[in-house]
């Protein structure tokens, strides 16, 4: 089922973003700067060349549930009444697309991501991590990903793990966690009932679950890797810049289309349980559920701090 808005301080309002070509010229020097997105080729990408954000503000009324929708779904692809009606909902809904929108306006050429490549402390901006979720989509569309079907992240703490997240939510999927200490049993299962498309993993470890349970998920695609390689080149088995280049084949245009179709009221992320007391249970988490939250911590963090890390080690 999907739980309601959280009720958030203070007025929220939804902004167009505008990118000049300072800002974008910003974007290709932060990416410079970190080992991470070298690898991704992103540096490649000219001023002039750079995705535009479709408004996050265009067509947002439209964006509100019709009356006749349920306060609640079991459907993976259903969509649900939104509860801003009821005084508690103090801001408006929005997308994550919409929202991160709204954060690289304000916040754009600050660190959003932290994390420690052989000993030394490197950082991705706001514009860089927006980049990384494009592509990340993009590559995932071109990998298979289907319309409310998931991306599996079996994965310890890493800027991967965020911008695969992130970009499967962009490309019209689900994101959807599972602990790295499951078995191979409660994998399949998880993976089974989020209908995952495809599952990206951290270590050879984490492989070598996936490869005794494949045959028995026919919607699982491709397997994809960071951290560490595959022991051996395999069938649909690719490394995390494999998908990065795959999705600079994909038109901008293309990612922007299912950008405009998404809604607050449809499902992104499924959180599962640990399963300690039987199978793993999931919950279906909308848009606009999992919007508020990060948008609200994150202005108050902001405004307090100057800057915002998440680490990984």
């Amino acid at each position: 089922m999907f739980l309601r808005r959280w009720p958030l301080g203070g007025p929220g309002c939804v902004h167009k973003l505008g990118l000049n070509l300072q800002f974008l010229q910003g974007v290709r020097l932060h990416v410079r700067s970190s080992s991470l997105t070298d690898a991704c080729t992103l540096s490649k990408v000219a001023p002039s060349q750079a995705p535009n954000p479709s408004s996050p503000g265009k067509g947002q009324d439209a964006q509100l549930s019709p009356p006749e929708e349920a306060l609640w779904t079991t459907r993976i692809d259903g969509r649900v009444r939104l509860r801003v009606d009821c005084g508690s909902a103090q801001q408006p809904p929005c997308t994550v697309h919409q929202m991160f929108c709204r954060t690289l306006e304000k916040y754009g050429g600050l660190r959003a991501l932290g994390f420690k490549r052989q000993g030394v402390w490197e950082h991705i901006s706001y514009s860089q991590y927006y980049l990384l979720a494009r592509r990340a989509a993009k590559g995932f569309l071109k990998l298979g990903l289907e319309r409310a079907h998931s991306v599996a992240i079996l994965g310890s703490n890493s800027p991967e793990w965020f911008f695969s997240a992130v970009g499967t939510v962009f490309a019209g999927g689900v994101a959807t966690g599972i602990y790295t200490t499951s078995s191979p049993e409660a994998c399949q299962y998880i993976i089974h009932d989020c209908r995952a498309n495809i599952i990206v993993l951290d270590s050879q470890e984490q492989l070598a679950k996936i490869l005794q349970i494949w045959k028995t998920l026919p919607r699982l695609k491709a397997v994809v890797m960071y951290r560490e390689p595959p022991p051996e080149k395999m069938a649909r088995v690719y490394t995390m810049e494999d998908v990065l280049e795959l999705g600079a084949q994909v038109p901008e245009e293309d990612l922007d289309t299912i950008l405009d179709m998404q809604r607050p009221n449809q499902c992104c992320v499924v959180i599962y349980t640990s399963g300690t007391t039987g199978l793993p249970k999931g919950v279906m988490l909308s848009q606009d559920n999992v919007g508020p939250v990060p948008r609200y911590h994150l202005d108050g963090t902001v405004q307090l701090a100057g800057k915002l890390h998440i680490s990984s080690t």
